[in-house]
């Protein structure tokens, strides 16, 4: 079966279309779908019944992808087709037979991606593939391998390196601690940052990791430095690990923090500031959704010290599979 035969006939040319999306209900072998003339092809989603294989469009001015089922050769067939590709997805990437790269692969520079989405289970050679590539305008980055026992910290390490642009991450992850530390360690640049886990084991969630997050930055010239010193946004989603006054230490910086800058964004510098000050982070928003049993309320302590920094400004929310836990435990409290 050709699926052009019965989508489009013997059509080979179709110069004004954008949009593609192929959604076919079961998958026969040696089925296609064969439109090899699209000049203008824009956006082109696929899903698990076709093979990327048996694809044959235009890639040159495609913007966005999306296809489920990968292979880590189908990334590189994108990647390199698709050069002003801005956004890729690429859903439940398959742990590939052959460990070694095609032959054809070669290092290159993909310019224009700037969203990026990875899920994948158990492959631990993907960012063999991955990393064949810089990323020089990648602006986020979602990776979701949270069914998988294996953090590939190192691929994503060799990532980051060459994706200095990016400024949010979205980590789904069995991971520990301290893996998850050395990890973010390489993203100063890093505003906006999202955490997924789901268990209690390889939860990166702690009290050391926010400790690590709640530590006095160094300003040097006006110039912030440290651990994530432009972070402004944090969500969690997970089962709690840690304990409920940790979370005062990221939330409870100065307010005013202007002139304040870190090198890896443009806004006016404080060159007053003596060398060796530092100054306690201050995120903008907190986001906790936790996984909770009945009766897990936060501490009254806490709580009152969670409504002071929010009469000052700061979104915080923390939601439970209970409701809206802040205002849970002002009534359990009876405050």
């Amino acid at each position: 079966m050709r699926y052009n035969h019965y989508i489009i006939g013997d059509l080979v040319q179709a110069p004004m279309l954008e949009t593609i999306r192929l959604f076919p209900e079961y998958y026969s072998s040696g089925a296609t779908f064969h439109l090899p003339e699209t000049p203008s092809l824009r956006h082109f989603e696929i899903n698990h019944n076709i093979s990327l294989s048996d694809v044959v469009v235009q890639w040159d001015n495609l913007t966005y992808f999306e296809d489920c089922l990968n292979s880590p050769d189908d990334i590189l067939t994108i990647l390199y087709a698709a050069r002003r590709l801005v956004t890729g997805r690429f859903h439940n990437v398959q742990k590939t037979s052959n460990e070694e790269l095609p032959e054809s692969a070669a290092h290159a520079t993909h310019t224009s991606l700037k969203h990026l989405f990875i899920s994948s289970r158990d492959n631990p050679h993907l960012f063999t593939f991955i990393n064949l590539f810089d990323f020089p305008s990648l602006e986020s980055f979602i990776f979701d391998s949270n069914r998988s026992p294996y953090f590939p910290k190192a691929g994503l390490i060799s990532l980051f390196a060459r994706s200095q642009s990016l400024v949010s991450l979205d980590i789904r992850v069995l991971a520990e601690d301290q893996d998850l530390i050395d990890l973010l360690e390489k993203l100063p640049s890093i505003t906006d940052l999202s955490i997924s886990s789901v268990t209690y084991n390889a939860n990166p969630m702690t009290d050391k990791f926010l400790n690590h997050l709640a530590a006095e930055l160094p300003v040097t010239k006006g110039i912030l430095f440290g651990f994530l010193p432009c972070l402004e946004i944090l969500h969690f989603t997970g089962i709690r690990n840690f304990a409920w006054s940790s979370l005062l230490g990221i939330l409870e910086g100065p307010v005013q923090d202007v002139g304040i800058r870190h090198p890896y964004f443009d806004s006016p510098v404080d060159n007053t500031a003596p060398a060796g000050i530092k100054r306690k982070r201050r995120l903008r928003c907190t986001s906790l959704t936790i996984y909770s049993v009945p009766g897990d309320y936060i501490d009254r302590d806490v709580l009152l010290s969670l409504m002071r920094i929010r009469e000052a400004g700061v979104n915080v929310e923390i939601l439970s599979n209970q409701g809206d836990l802040i205002q849970l435990s002002l009534s359990y409290h009876g405050l």
